[in-house]
């Protein structure tokens, strides 16, 4: 009789990965995507409290905890020094040049350019290479209109906005900016498809708030109320509020002006 494998195996990690579509890269007719991991943040509580629930250590957690600090900032005291940092087993900390340099910049303007860079260790890479992929998201856009009403206190039903009142809309990577940038109100034609033509479209002059996540704006008086509209929202900023580029257009649904 064959003797069976008793050999534990141990459970790969899973991770989800999100897909994000570039707007620095790629074209519309060929876009070009990147990857995220969702990340699992963890502290050093959750760490010290696991150590000594699994009486890993003969120290209490808050003697741990003053250690960790005080370790912590002596490091970053170090690091303000200019040394590179051997952060134990998982890689070095240093501080590096980010950007272009011209050979006629002066030592302050040279100084803006000081970052952080970090070299990992070839156990912190060994460390990463067994995840296996647990599900792969839907593409997150980048930017996109989320709702469009009336900007109330008791906000009112979904694409319908009034001539001459405030109109807000959510959304994510909305911010106006960047070289090229505008709110747009543009008829649809009886396929409820944009009407291609700039020309009749209406460019909203009064933004009130330009955020990230919401922008609030005057609707013209003198709009054409018995039009159906959509809103085109062009930035030239990435979701972190960076220049970008190019610039991209974010469509809105169906909208009635009343």
């Amino acid at each position: 009789m064959a003797r069976k494998n008793t050999r534990y195996t141990p459970m790969k990690e899973c991770v989800n990965v999100t897909i994000h579509k570039s707007n620095l890269k790629g074209t519309e007719e060929n876009p070009v995507y990147y990857g995220k991991i969702r990340q699992r943040k963890l502290n050093v509580i959750t760490i010290l409290e696991e150590m000594q629930k699994d009486n890993a250590t003969v120290l209490s957690k808050e003697v741990m905890f003053y250690i960790a600090s005080e370790l912590s900032k002596r490091m970053m005291n170090k690091l303000s020094q200019g040394y590179a940092l051997e952060m134990l087993d998982f890689g070095t900390l240093f501080i590096t040049m980010k950007g272009e340099i011209k050979r006629t910049d002066k030592p302050k303007e040279i100084s803006k350019h000081f970052g952080i860079g970090f070299t990992p260790s070839k156990q912190a890479e060994e460390a990463v290479k067994d995840f296996e992929v647990r599900a792969v998201l839907d593409v997150s856009e980048q930017h996109y209109i989320k709702k469009i009403c009336i900007a109330s206190v008791n906000e009112t039903e979904p694409n319908i906005i009034q001539a001459g009142r405030i109109a807000r809309i959510y959304g994510k990577a909305l911010k106006l900016g960047g070289n090229v940038f505008g709110l747009f109100l543009a008829p649809i034609d009886n396929n409820e498809e944009i009407i291609p033509d700039e020309t009749k479209w209406t460019q909203v002059e009064n933004i009130c708030t330009n955020r990230p996540s919401q922008i609030d704006f005057i609707v013209p008086e003198k709009i054409n109320k018995a039009e159906n509209y959509k809103i085109i929202l062009r930035t030239s900023l990435a979701a972190g509020g960076k220049p970008m580029k190019r610039s991209v257009a974010i469509e809105s649904s169906i909208l009635t002006i009343i």
